[in-house]
């Protein structure tokens, strides 16, 4: 197992980065409604999100193990 360490201010930022990226990717795509009527709606919302933001935070990881 690598460990990286990073400032505290630096992560902010990328996890901020990170966070618009899936915004602005959903807001593009449209594959995130926020007009929830059923559970199977809630569910399915959270499903998709979740796997967006696994996505993004792998990418980021990435991304620090390149630099770092």
């Amino acid at each position: 197992m690598k460990i990286i360490q990073i400032t505290e201010d630096r992560f902010n930022e990328l996890f901020q980065y990170t966070l618009n990226n899936l915004k602005l990717k959903s807001l593009e795509t449209g594959s995130i409604n926020v007009d929830l009527n059923s559970q199977s709606d809630v569910d399915n919302f959270i499903r998709q999100l979740h796997r967006q933001f696994h996505y993004e935070v792998v990418s980021l990881q990435r991304e620090l193990e390149k630099k770092f």
